[in-house]
């Protein structure tokens, strides 16, 4: 009777193991794609988890309004609710996050899911930080916006060579070389390759163009890359979604 009590707690021992494990394993690949299009004020994907008592880190990684995941800790007492932004380019996200994973930023204040997040990414990022959430929702920003910044800058000097007869990829390639524009990502130009487009730069852009205005900023940078680069004819790679 002994042997057969001692076996059932030892079962038992084994089945919370597994339990923790199977915990652990949801813990480290669950993400949630905040998906564009959805109400911010109404967060319905993080509604459901909740109601589901989800015990994993929620990772936000589409941009939002800086600011917008430390109300969502607050709204729903969950530490574990933190932003993590991809850098991914639409035609070759998958390419990029195998080969390409420069940096992990994550955005939380809680160690644990620094950590968590950081394990379950493994070797793949070369540079991990750690970021209060709205610093890393503003990197998503910064990124996205910078890089719709050159292209436009790019697109400006591509007509100015050509008004004067000169090959702009020289210059570029010239330009490349004195070690302040590397990487030359988004500064190519040709008949071909114009204006930026598809979701995330335009969408981005255009969010930041508001959060200016919102925050009653008298700058008007941002707003001219949006102008100008409808000025220019879109480029749409494939695998590339088109607004």
């Amino acid at each position: 009777m002994r042997e057969v009590k001692a076996a059932a707690r030892k079962q038992e021992a084994e089945n919370a193991k597994q339990r923790e494990r199977q915990e652990d394993i949801t813990e480290r690949i669950e993400r949630i794609t905040w998906e564009h299009g959805e109400n911010p004020k109404k967060p319905t994907t993080i509604n459901k988890l909740t109601k589901l008592k989800f015990k994993g880190a929620i990772c936000i990684r589409s941009s939002t309004e800086p600011g917008f995941t430390d109300k969502i800790i607050k709204k729903y007492k969950n530490k574990k609710i933190c932003f993590v932004p991809e850098f991914l380019r639409e035609r070759c996200a998958k390419k990029d996050f195998l080969y390409n994973h420069n940096l992990l930023a994550v955005g939380t204040r809680d160690k644990k899911v620094f950590n968590l997040i950081k394990k379950t990414h493994g070797k793949l990022p070369k540079n991990t930080i750690k970021l209060r959430p709205t610093e890393a929702e503003i990197l998503k920003y910064y990124i996205n916006v910078y890089a719709s910044m050159r292209v436009t800058f790019a697109n400006i000097f591509y007509e100015i060579s050509k008004n004067f007869k000169c090959n702009y990829n020289n210059i570029l390639k010239s330009y490349i070389k004195t070690g302040r524009g590397s990487p030359e990502m988004y500064l190519k130009v040709n008949k071909n390759l114009r204006g930026y487009a598809g979701i995330c730069l335009p969408k981005d852009t255009v969010a930041i163009i508001s959060l200016i205005k919102k925050l009653k900023l008298n700058f008007d940078l941002i707003k001219s890359i949006d102008s100008d680069n409808k000025k220019f004819k879109k480029t749409v790679f494939k695998g590339m979604r088109f607004n």
